[in-house]
């Protein structure tokens, strides 16, 4: 109920549409061996995070969620994460705009998943000394945080 929270009638139920066809294709789907890789891929890359490992997280991810769901978003959101802890900044900040895209798209602007990216945009951005961006995201998160 929190995630339709402010929302129309109409665009609220629009969203649940959205997020229920997403879990019931996830559900549906008998995909023991794409888990099984998917767990190997997430491993793979959290361990020794290259871009081969990325591609082949992401890949395997895309394949168990699809290309436009949540999950992937969760996915992206924490392969961003990781990148900007190691320094790889400019490939964080790709990842956090595609989950961002995902959350916006699915929840809206004021949902928790979208501010937190926000906010992590916001602090990826002021690491590489671009303010201006820095600055907008604070932005975009601030009065949701408030």
């Amino acid at each position: 109920a929190k995630t339709f929270h402010g929302l129309g009638d109409y665009e609220a139920e629009e969203r649940f549409r959205q997020i229920s066809r997403t879990w019931e294709k996830h559900e549906n789907k008998d995909s023991s061996k794409d888990h099984a890789e998917l767990l190997a891929a997430d491993r793979a890359f959290f361990d020794n995070p290259t871009a081969e490992n990325r591609a082949t997280y992401l890949q395997a991810s895309e394949s168990e969620y699809g290309q436009d769901s949540v999950d992937l978003g969760i996915v992206l959101h924490n392969i961003a994460s990781h990148l900007g802890k190691q320094g790889d900044l400019d490939q964080a900040i790709q990842d956090y705009l595609r989950a961002l895209h995902i959350f916006e798209e699915t929840y809206g602007e004021r949902h928790t998943e979208t501010v937190q990216v926000y906010h992590n945009l916001a602090s990826v951005y002021a690491q590489k000394k671009d303010f201006d961006e820095a600055i907008r995201y604070f932005n975009l998160a601030l009065p949701v945080m408030r």
